[in-house]
């Protein structure tokens, strides 16, 4: 191991001339066949479980899969093997794959490690490997310790960390989480550590602190990173509110909403867009975005990811309230691209008027989505698709 070490700090010193040159060797067989190998070599096993649809799995393959210092270490360190877990269905099941990129650490004999997931530089995947060998980092040892019964702060501190790149359907993130914050006084939460711990966990407990206590982070982190945070929190508890038929946990939103922010009239309506938008009433949900649109300063993501939905799932309440609910849209796209006149605006816009049977604004907006789309790197077929579709003037 040493060795290795060794040669990496000399890859990594060696310039970027050199970190195109290399790819890290998959085995071209299967899981079973790769781990007989390595039983061979007494080599330990890494799993890059991924789907070919997937969007970081693209972007990984493209650049870190392809650094130089990785690939060296990775070939020497282990035997490597891609599992395409859409067709692996029963890989995936096996080891509780939710999501793309999933890693997965085995010893020689099979037996798992360490796995962690997610789109990362070279630096931190090679962290990832050597996490696998260290019992404070790996995550199957840190699993052990907390079933044997280990519910130290430290260890529900690492463990919790190691679960929030976990990718598990069955993942206890939000309990661990939970018995540490109880391990812990209110003076000890507001500390750096617990603070930035705090703002990198993506889970009730979590979230429930950050909204309740955005000032504590302002210290650590800019305030538009932790409003944004605090925003989206927000918007997550009110679609998950308007799925239950109970109006209660909505009650509960709007209590955060008109105490825990400062700009009271957007977080309400954020809170009522994602309220309907987790009821799926694609006219209310227009109607809230519309007025949310008459704010001063309304979101352009906001306004954006509406238009999007109410384009893919309009229809689902049928014709007439998919047009009632276009005609409340229509009115949010001048605010938008006042925004951000940009080739994805311009077509979305344009598209939303193709559904309303607007076919002047529709062309206009389409044609000049095509004038600008080599600035934003696009090639424009879908304007072009989208032009010949209407009829001609």
């Amino acid at each position: 191991m040493k060795t290795i070490l060794a040669l990496l700090c000399l890859l990594l010193l060696s310039g970027p001339g050199q970190a195109q040159q290399a790819a890290l060797a998959f085995e071209p067989t299967t899981w079973t066949t790769a781990m007989q190998k390595a039983q061979q070599l007494q080599r330990p096993v890494f799993v890059y479980a991924y789907s070919p649809g997937c969007h970081f799995c693209q972007q990984m393959e493209k650049t870190t899969l392809r650094n130089a210092a990785l690939a060296t270490y990775y070939n020497t360190a282990f035997v490597s093997v891609k599992v395409d877990v859409t067709v692996d269905t029963a890989f995936a099941r096996r080891y509780d794959i939710n999501g793309f990129p999933t890693y997965l650490y085995f010893d020689s004999a099979g037996q798992p490690l360490h796995r962690s997931s997610g789109e990362k530089p070279a630096a931190a995947f090679i962290a990832d490997a050597q996490a696998a060998f260290q019992p404070q980092t790996a995550f199957y040892a840190l699993q052990r310790q907390y079933q044997a019964g280990n519910r130290s702060p430290d260890l529900l501190y690492r463990y919790s960390q190691a679960l929030n790149s976990s990718n598990q359907r069955r993942n206890p993130q939000a309990q661990v989480l939970t018995e540490y914050l109880a391990t812990q006084s209110a003076l000890q939460l507001k500390s750096e550590k617990n603070i930035r711990y705090l703002f990198e966990q993506y889970s009730a407990p979590t979230d429930e602190y950050i909204i309740r206590h955005q000032a504590d982070f302002a210290p650590y982190f800019p305030a538009a990173v932790v409003q944004k945070r605090a925003y989206r929190i927000l918007a997550a508890r009110a679609f998950d509110a308007g799925k239950q038929t109970s109006g209660e946990a909505f009650r509960t939103v709007q209590e955060l909403a008109h105490t825990q922010f400062a700009d009271t009239a957007q977080a309400g309506h954020t809170a009522r867009i994602n309220f309907w938008e987790g009821r799926r009433d694609w006219l209310r949900y227009a109607q809230a975005t519309r007025r949310y649109s008459l704010l001063a300063s309304p979101d352009p993501y906001t306004l954006r990811k509406s238009a999007t939905y109410l384009y893919h799932f309009g229809e689902e309440q049928g014709p007439e309230r998919q047009q009632q609910a276009l005609q409340e849209i229509l009115a949010v796209l001048p605010v938008l691209l006042q925004a951000e006149r940009s080739y994805e605006s311009l077509l979305l816009c344009a598209r939303l008027e193709h559904q309303a049977h607007r076919l002047a604004p529709a062309r206009q907006l389409a044609e000049e989505a095509l004038a600008i789309a080599p600035q934003h790197h696009e090639t424009g077929e879908e304007a072009q698709t989208l032009l010949a579709a209407l009829p001609a003037r």
